[in-house]
């Protein structure tokens, strides 16, 4: 932007809508979080060897919470990978009624909705094509 361009133009420029290309439809990046932030807090708790409901946690139950933090952290990027991760964590926690179902359902929802987003042309992360 010019430095000399009118305060009015400046203002005009401020306040145009993102570009529909950019846009990104949907809750996945909002899911995405929650499944990376729930993954991550159970796993430290393993780590810590906390005690849940009468069971006590082991550094190896940090595993499948990990795999959960990383198929969030798949989804916010918009990768392939963080799909099909998603898919098969929201299955599982469809069985946590009533939080889990909401979340899973939205997650599977979304993610059947919004696949496009996952394509390597339209995701987060456009690849550059050589010619």
């Amino acid at each position: 932007m010019n430095p000399y361009t009118p305060p009015d133009a400046r203002v005009a420029d401020a306040i145009q809508p993102p570009d529909p290309a950019t846009r990104k439809g949907g809750l996945i990046t909002q899911i995405g979080t929650i499944y990376l932030m729930m993954g991550l807090v159970l796993a430290v708790l393993a780590l810590l060897r906390v005690k849940i409901g009468g069971y006590q946690l082991a550094p190896w139950n940090a595993v499948t919470p990990a795999l959960l933090a990383l198929a969030g952290l798949g989804a916010i990027l918009r990768q392939k990978w963080g799909t099909w991760s998603c898919y098969f964590f929201s299955v599982i926690l469809l069985l946590g009624v009533p939080i889990g179902t909401i979340f899973g359902g939205l997650m599977i929802y979304h993610l059947t909705i919004y696949r496009a987003q996952f394509d390597s042309e339209t995701g987060s992360r456009a690849r550059v094509k050589v010619s």
